[in-house]
């Protein structure tokens, strides 16, 4: 049985959600937070597995920063409507397992759950893509020492998956890579979890990021 708890200070939705999960076999609601207090307060008292975090919720900002400091290992899953916000999630990134868009259906957030908690892997939307996140690293992160360390490192990847990765810098979805590649969406996502092993990142964000700030600032050979 996972375990759940659900950050957000609209009630309606919080029960909403609740009651869709707990008609799964799998998924159990182990608490409801409005804020970041109340989310330390059942991280503290109950085994939450996973925690689904409304990022309209008024203190979402300083429940990420809260569970980065203090739970890096909690598996966090987020959901907002990222087309129209843009959000510097780079400080949490590798805190946050999950990217659900606002019209995401109760399908994919269940999907979502048992990906991220039983498969350990990361989870995005069809519609949330690197694009839609900013991805710019902190201050000083990067180095020109740095920079040259991640070029070397695309060199380990398949020509399959240097052909993912400049899409994924186009900011294409798994569904539109799968279309351009002609390959199924189950095979796009085993080809970016391992990217993601090979870079040794948690995130397609940070994919973007290292691509970014990688030298030369081309796209990588494909021959």
């Amino acid at each position: 049985m996972i375990h759940l708890a659900i950050v957000s200070d609209i009630r309606l939705y919080c029960d909403g959600v609740r009651e869709l999960l707990e008609r799964t076999e799998v998924i159990s609601v182990a608490g409801i937070a409005q804020n970041s207090d109340e989310v330390l307060t059942l991280l503290a008292n109950i085994h939450i597995d996973v925690i689904l975090i409304n990022m309209q919720t008024t203190s979402c900002d300083e429940t990420l920063a809260l569970l980065s400091k203090k739970h890096a290992d909690t598996k966090i899953i987020i959901i907002n409507d990222f087309a129209a916000d843009n959000y510097n999630l780079t400080h949490y990134s590798t805190n946050i397992n999950g990217f659900l868009s606002g019209d995401s259906t109760i399908e994919e957030l269940i999907e979502a759950i048992e990906t991220v908690v039983y498969k350990n892997h990361m989870y995005y939307s069809d519609s949330v893509t690197p694009a839609s996140l900013t991805t710019t690293p902190p201050p000083g992160e990067i180095t020109d020492g740095v920079q040259y360390a991640y070029s070397s490192t695309f060199g380990n990847l398949t020509r399959r998956e240097t052909q993912i990765i400049n899409l994924l810098v186009q900011g294409l979805s798994n569904k539109q890579i799968s279309k351009v590649l002609s390959i199924e969406i189950s095979t796009v996502k085993n080809h970016v979890h391992n990217i993601l092993v090979k870079l040794g990142v948690e995130s397609r964000a940070r994919v973007v990021c290292l691509f970014r700030n990688s030298t030369p600032h081309t796209p990588l050979n494909l021959n």
